[in-house]
């Protein structure tokens, strides 16, 4: 896993978080430590979100309707919340990505010394 020597600004992350909880949750539902691990993993290590960042963007997600949450029981016999994208939801992501994808092309336009 990659290190870095400094944290991303937590407004720019926090911005993102939504997009990536989405995007994880459209491959597979998850329970909420497995889908701060899966981002971690992904991220090399760069995104390291605290149980104090994403279960209330799971709680807003599901207010929306965009993600639905179970009560399953794991192999071992606990229960746990499992979380779902939902239609809605899918749309939404398509939606943030379409914005995600405009606003990466806009900076790296700009920050470009060639142009």
């Amino acid at each position: 896993m990659g290190e870095r020597s400094r944290s991303i600004d937590r407004q720019f992350v926090k911005g993102g978080a939504m997009t990536l909880i989405l995007w994880v949750l459209a491959d597979t539902p998850m329970h909420g430590y497995e889908l701060i691990q899966t981002i971690r993993q992904r991220s090399e290590g760069i995104f390291d979100f605290s149980d104090g960042t994403v279960y209330p963007l799971l709680y807003n997600l599901r207010d929306k309707g965009w993600i639905r949450s179970e009560v399953e029981t794991s192999p071992e016999g606990r229960q746990r919340k499992v979380y779902r994208l939902t239609p809605q939801g899918r749309a939404a992501l398509d939606d943030l990505l379409d914005d995600w994808n405009l606003f990466s092309r806009g900076m790296q336009l700009a920050l470009d010394k060639t142009s």
